[in-house]
């Protein structure tokens, strides 16, 4: 009987979590941890290691819950920390936002895990290509880049 591949949550740091809760608990990225969680890999994850309570807790979570990051954090039993966190508090509140617009246009979760790559007017896109990104979609009407971004 063949083996079936288990899920491999790979944080921003570039570790990819494979093995245990400790090692995710140890290489813990915000972001990343909010992607796997509304597409689903999150639970996964969890249920591929049998880590039954912590998959029963995320299950539970409403994904539209404003304090999401730290329900998400206390079901794995990660220390939650407003300072230690990747994403200040005001952006955080704007990333839900973003999936809360998005969750009105579709229900594809692969769509909803690039919430923090979206930008929805002006001021979303030059954040985002303030930070670098390479990778930005654009969900409205208008929107303009100036000539000194090189785009590909």
């Amino acid at each position: 009987m063949a083996r079936k591949e288990k899920t491999v949550l790979e944080m921003a740091n570039g570790v990819k979590v494979s093995n245990n809760l400790e090692e995710l608990r140890n290489n813990f990225d915000t972001e990343a941890l909010l992607k796997y969680f509304y597409n689903g890999y999150l639970l996964q994850w969890l249920e591929e290691r049998y880590y039954e309570d912590e998959a029963d807790k995320v299950r539970d979570i409403d994904p539209d819950d404003s304090r999401l990051i730290n329900l998400i954090c206390n079901a794995l039993d990660i220390p939650y920390n407003d300072d230690a966190l990747d994403m200040d508090a005001e952006s955080m509140e704007r990333l839900n936002e973003k999936i809360a617009i998005l969750r009105q246009q579709t229900d594809d979760e692969s769509i909803i895990a690039n919430a923090n790559k979206t930008a929805f007017n002006q001021a979303d896109l030059a954040d985002l290509l303030d930070m670098g990104s390479t990778t930005i979609y654009l969900c409205g009407k208008e929107f303009s880049i100036p000539l000194r971004v090189k785009v590909s």
